[in-house]
C-alpha cells in the first residue's frame, strides 16, 4: 500500500480523505433525501385518511340530527322539525359530496355509492311520510282527522237531539275502534268498524228518528267512515314507509361504520410505515456516517504511515550525515510525492558532502605531499 500511495502526491493523497468525506455526505443527503420523499408520501396518505375520517364523522353526526329530527317529527308532529330535517340532512349531503371528492380505494367506491341510494332512499321516505302525515293531519283539527272528528261532532249533535241509547252505544262502539285503531295500528279494527257501520245503519233505520234526519245522519256516517278509512289506509302505509326509513337509515350508518373502520386502518399502516420509513433512513445515515469515519481514520492512518516512516528516516539520515557518516542510506528514494522529493534533496546534499569530503582529503594529501 506504501509503494502505491508514494506515486501520488501528498496533496492528492490528503485530498482522498476530503473526498471520502464528500462522497459520505453524498449518500447521506441522498438517503436523507429519499427518506423525507417517502415520509412525505405517508404523511399525506395519513393526512387523506385522517380528511376521510372526519367527513364521516361529521356525515355521522349529520344524518344522527337528521334522525333525532324525525322522530321528534314523529312524536311533537310540529312542522319545524322538517325543516331541522331537511338542514340535517342537507349536511349530510355536503359530506358525502366531499367525501367523494377525495381519493378512495377501489373497494371503498361501491360501499360510497350504497351509502348515496341509502341516504336517497331515506330523504325520499322521509317526504313521502311527511306529506301522508300531513294529508291526515298534524293536529286533530287539520287534513283528514279534523273533517273525521267534524262528521264525529255531527252525528253525535245529532244523536243527541233524540233518545236512542242503542245509536249512541254503536256510535260511542266506533269511536273506540277508532281510538283503538289508532293507538295500535291494526287493520282488525277496521274490519269491526265496518261491521258497526252496517248495525248502526240498521239501528238508524229502525229508530223513531225522522226519516229526513235519519238521512242527514246516515250521509254524515258515510262520511265518518270515508275519513276513518282514509286515515287507516294512510296510517298503514306509514307504517311502511317508516320501515323502510328505519331500513334505509340502518344500511347508511353500517356503512358509514365500515368506511370508518377502513379509513382508521389506513391512517394506522400510513403512521407504521412512515416511523418505520424515519426509522430506517436514521439508521442508514449512522451507518453511513460510521462507515465514512472509519473509511477516513483508516485511509488518514495508511497516509501517516505512509508519510511517517521515510521522514523518521531522513531525520536519521540527516543527523548521520550532519556526524561526518556520508555513507547513510538516503530512505524515500523513487517515491513520486513530495517525501520523494525531499528525499532526492538529501541525496544530492549527501553526494555534495561526499565530494566535499573527497576535495578535503585530497587538499590534505597535496599539503602532506608539499611539505
Amino acid at each position: 500500500m506504501g509503494s502505491i500511495l508514494g506515486k501520488i502526491k501528498l496533496t492528492y493523497q490528503i485530498g482522498l480523505i476530503a473526498l471520502v468525506g464528500i462522497i459520505g455526505m453524498i449518500i447521506i443527503g441522498v438517503v436523507y433525501t429519499n427518506g423525507i420523499s417517502t415520509e412525505a408520501h405517508y404523511q399525506n396518505e395519513a393526512d387523506i385518511a385522517t380528511t376521510r375520517m372526519k367527513i364521516v364523522s361529521e356525515l355521522e353526526i349529520s344524518m344522527l340530527r337528521a334522525r333525532r329530527n324525525e322522530k321528534d317529527f314523529l312524536i311533537r308532529r310540529a312542522v319545524d322539525y322538517i325543516s331541522k330535517h331537511e338542514h340535517s340532512f342537507q349536511a349530510a349531503a355536503e359530506g358525502l359530496a366531499q367525501l367523494t371528492s377525495v381519493k378512495l380505494h377501489a373497494e371503498d367506491e361501491p360501499i360510497v355509492e350504497v351509502i348515496r341510494t341509502g341516504m336517497a332512499t331515506y330523504e325520499q321516505g322521509f317526504k313521502a311520510f311527511v306529506a301522508s302525515e300531513s294529508r291526515i293531519g298534524l293536529s286533530e283539527k287539520d287534513g283528514l282527522m279534523g273533517a273525521l272528528r267534524a262528521s264525529v261532532h255531527e252525528i253525535e249533535t245529532a244523536l243527541g237531539q233524540h233518545d236512542e241509547p242503542r245509536l249512541t252505544i254503536a256510535m260511542l262502539m266506533m269511536r273506540r275502534h277508532e281510538k283503538d285503531f289508532l293507538a295500535r295500528q291494526d287493520r282488525s279494527y277496521v274490519d269491526e268498524m265496518k261491521a258497526l257501520a252496517a248495525e248502526f245503519a240498521t239501528l238508524l233505520e229502525a229508530s223513531a228518528i225522522p226519516g229526513e234526519l235519519r238521512g242527514e245522519i246516515s250521509r254524515k256516517m258515510a262520511a265518518y267512515h270515508q275519513h276513518f278509512l282514509a286515515v287507516a289506509d294512510a296510517t298503514t302505509a306509514n307504517v311502511t314507509t317508516l320501515k323502510t326509513l328505519s331500513d334505509a337509515y340502518l344500511s347508511v350508518e353500517q356503512n358509514l361504520e365500515t368506511l370508518d373502520t377502513a379509513f382508521r386502518k389506513d391512517l394506522e399502516q400510513a403512521q407504521a410505515t412512515n416511523a418505520q420509513v424515519t426509522d430506517q433512513t436514521t439508521r442508514m445515515i449512522m451507518w453511513v456516517i460510521g462507515l465514512g469515519i472509519v473509511i477516513a481514520a483508516g485511509i488518514a492512518l495508511i497516509i501517516t504511515r505512509s508519510v511517517l516512516a521515510p521522514l523518521l528516516g531522513m531525520n536519521q539520515a540527516m543527523t548521520e550525515l550532519a556526524a561526518g557518516h556520508n555513507d547513510v542510506a538516503i530512505p524515500g528514494q523513487g517515491r513520486r510525492d513530495e517525501i520523494g522529493m525531499m528525499a532526492s534533496a538529501m541525496q544530492v546534499f549527501k553526494e555534495t558532502c561526499i565530494r566535499v569530503e573527497h576535495l578535503r582529503l585530497e587538499q590534505e594529501a597535496m599539503k602532506r605531499q608539499a611539505e
